[in-house]
């Protein structure tokens, strides 16, 4: 019985170890932080305007991917 205890406590203990060094990985904690980035300016090709944006903020794109769809009619 005291191996069968030992075992369980081994494995809930793997199973915590394994979801800290996950969250730590993936997730960035601070009460300090400062962030440092560049704005830069996309100009169009065509004069539309932005109905949907179909991105989130810090999500990942690739080469190839649909960022926003522009509008059918132009508003000056």
């Amino acid at each position: 019985m005291k191996k069968y205890i030992l075992g369980v406590g081994f494995m809930i203990g793997c199973i915590v170890l394994v979801r800290m060094v996950w969250h730590g990985y993936f997730f960035e904690e601070t009460n300090n932080a400062y962030v440092h980035g560049n704005v830069s300016i996309v100009p169009t090709r065509v004069p539309e305007i932005i109905t949907d944006v179909l991105v989130l903020d810090n999500h990942k794109v690739r080469k190839g991917d649909l960022l926003a769809i522009l509008g059918d009619s132009y508003i000056l």
